[in-house]
């Protein structure tokens, strides 16, 4: 439900719904976790947060491994340009992509289900890139993320997909899924509109 409100409030109100990403990220990564997750979960979750943050800002200030971008005002408040929800939307990201691939492929090998989870991170990617401009969340140089983004986000996916194998992490598999399928629908529609 919070997709569909965000989704008709950008569309008609966006001056007014973007600024509220930020507490549809922080919403969203405390709904995923809230009675499912222990305390050795959430170690994991500040462990790819943290992570994640740190690839954004070499990212912005040292142009690897994403390619020239730079943050603008859509995700809320900033430490060093990055901003602070960054770091959940990659366990946000992380988590649905992990929880889609142990829903839709259970007898797969643990190797297979980390790159198929970081394929549909990398797919995930590649359905908000051309809505992050319009919702000042981000802009690239040329206005287009050039193919090293996504390499990199196969390959930081990849990384972060193998660390919720080897942690045992407990999901509400359902919840996770649903969170992940929102976000791609309301990624495809958003580049409908704009």
């Amino acid at each position: 439900m919070i997709y569909v409100i965000g989704l008709l409030g950008i569309v008609l109100a966006p001056n007014w719904f973007v600024p509220m990403s930020v507490f549809s990220l922080l919403f969203t990564f405390v709904w995923m976790g809230i009675g499912e997750w222990t305390k050795r979960d959430y170690l994991l979750a500040v462990i790819i947060a943290l992570l994640g943050w740190g690839v954004e800002y070499v990212g912005v200030h040292y142009h690897v491994p994403f390619g020239i971008y730079s943050y603008g005002t859509g995700l809320g408040f900033s430490i060093r340009e990055i901003p602070l929800v960054i770091g959940l939307n990659w366990v946000i990201v992380t988590i649905g992509s992990w929880s889609v691939v142990q829903w839709a492929f259970p007898q797969w090998r643990s190797n297979a289900k980390v790159v198929m989870s970081a394929i549909l991170m990398t797919v995930l990617d590649v359905m908000i890139e051309p809505v992050a401009p319009h919702l000042d969340y981000w802009m690239f140089q040329l206005n287009w993320p050039p193919i090293e983004n996504y390499l990199s986000w196969f390959w930081i996916g990849l990384f972060f997909s193998w660390l919720v194998s080897k942690w045992s992490l407990k999901l509400n598999t359902s919840l996770a899924m649903l969170i992940w399928f929102c976000q791609f629908f309301f990624f495809v529609i958003l580049q409908m509109v704009f």
